[in-house]
């Protein structure tokens, strides 16, 4: 039996219940039923969100990312975002094209917060603003002042802002006002904007594409940049299934194969989405043609947890994340491939594969808790976190971020003496070692946080 409130969520009361029907309605296309079901059922892989909704609800997106926000656009804008709130999809803006930001923030905050649903929650959004708009420090100070329903914030840094020559931001006053702000808050984040746009083909990523615009803003949770009116399909392959493992080894034949599997899986979600209730046409027409997938993973502690081995032991780990980030990478782009061979794509126009991005790193925050496992995503154990130095939390993101096409989801915890330079520095650190969005959070910086480690015995309590 499932706990109460995720009966509640899903709509069901087991989960082998939950498997089977979310199996059938996205194995039929294909009459990939029991393949599908084998996979969820032993929980080596779970879609995320909505789509665990499948058989009950049209199959919808987990996000979606809107234009750029400015006053002669806000009306559609609010229309739009109405529409995919009220349908449980969170949205990514960029606000750094408004001469008042701010204004248009607070409107989104209260539309979004007036919209009431059942007991499933909302989903989060993400607002951006460029780093040198005249209304960026204002933008940074915001949740200090003024409760924001619902969003998370984060600056856009690009390229020519970082100088190289000295390793450090050209607008330093700013990120180290952000790094005050965060240190209080957690808000904001960074985003490493062009390095999100090299993520996909040049020639899908230009002015000269008549379906594409430029990238200019994030997910909610940070995980995929995507172009105007796309949407992401998510999924993670539960990397602690004892499936992959025969005592310390991994079972790569077995990896490969549920990676293969949730390829095709996350593929025939994209491809059964129900566009025509979703009643969005830009949406549809750019979504279909670009097909982004969003496949992850999650279980990360769990693995090291069973191999014996600290989250924050860098020279041990540091291998293993290469090799089964390359083994990841590697075969979901290579059956990418394979589909659109299948699906009749040219590879000229397609890049090479089918999908325009295939792998990201969400929170993995719901679906973890149907694994049993203690990790979400590639966060160490909540114990744990504020015990590990945030170079190390850092270094990890990192080296993940080589074999991951999108971003990642992950939070630099810091322990409640860090300080407002600890910040600051970790903001830069994140930048020379490639990651594409950086979010941080130290302990005790919110009176009402959810999960708090008490240092007399280091336990977890929620």
């Amino acid at each position: 039996m499932l706990p109460i409130h995720l009966q509640r969520r899903y709509k069901t009361t087991n989960y082998l219940n939950l498997a089977k029907r979310v199996s059938y309605v996205l194995g039929k296309r294909r009459n990939k039923q029991k393949e599908y079901f084998y996979h969820i059922s032993k929980k080596r892989f779970i879609p995320a969100g909505n789509t665990l909704l499948a058989g009950i609800d049209p199959i919808l997106p987990n996000c979606c990312v809107l234009p750029s926000v400015k006053e002669e656009n806000l009306s559609e804008i609010i229309e739009k975002a109405t529409n995919l709130w009220s349908k449980r999809v969170g949205i990514g803006f960029d606000l750094s094209k408004a001469d008042k930001p701010l204004k248009i923030l607070e409107t989104l905050s209260k539309i979004n917060a007036d919209i009431k649903l059942d007991h499933r929650p909302q989903r989060g959004n993400m607002a951006v603003l460029n780093i040198n708009h005249p209304d960026i420090k204002s933008f940074i100070n915001i949740k200090s002042i003024k409760s924001v329903y619902n969003f998370n914030l984060s600056i856009v840094i690009e390229d020519k802002d970082f100088d190289y020559v000295t390793q450090d931001f050209k607008n330093r006053k700013v990120i180290k006002y952000a790094a005050k702000k965060s240190h209080k808050t957690g808000d904001p984040g960074i985003i490493f904007l062009d390095r999100i746009r090299k993520q996909v083909p040049y020639t899908l990523n230009t002015d000269s594409n008549d379906i594409l615009r430029p990238i200019e803003t994030v997910v909610p949770c940070g995980e995929q940049g995507m172009h105007p009116y796309e949407t992401c399909t998510l999924g993670s392959i539960n990397i602690a299934n004892p499936d992959f493992w025969s005592g310390d080894r991994l079972v790569v034949s077995e990896l490969i194969s549920s990676i293969n599997t949730s390829v095709d899986i996350l593929d025939d979600v994209l491809e059964s989405i129900d566009y025509d209730y979703l009643g969005d046409q830009d949406i549809t027409k750019v979504s279909t043609y670009a097909k982004r997938l969003g496949l992850g993973i999650m279980g990360w502690a769990d693995v090291l947890n069973r191999l014996g081995i600290s989250y924050d032991k860098i020279d041990y780990i540091e291998g293993l994340i290469h090799y089964i980030g390359q083994i990841f990478k590697d075969t979901a782009h290579q059956r990418s491939r394979e589909i659109a061979i299948r699906d009749g794509y040219n590879y000229t126009d397609r890049y090479d594969r089918k999908h325009l991005s295939i792998t990201c790193l969400a929170p993995t925050g719901g679906i973890t808790l149907l694994t049993g496992n203690k990790g979400f995503s590639i966060e160490p154990y909540f114990e744990e976190a504020n015990k590990i130095g945030w170079k190390d939390h850092l270094k990890i993101q990192s080296l993940w971020q080589y074999w991951i096409d999108n971003a990642i989801s992950k939070t630099i915890n810091l322990d409640r003496q860090a300080t407002v330079d600890d910040v600051y520095q970790c903001y830069r650190e994140s930048y020379i070692l490639g990651c594409k969005s950086v979010t941080i959070y130290r302990d005790s910086s919110h009176l009402n946080q959810p999960i708090r480690t008490s240092k007399e015995c280091m336990e977890c309590a929620i």
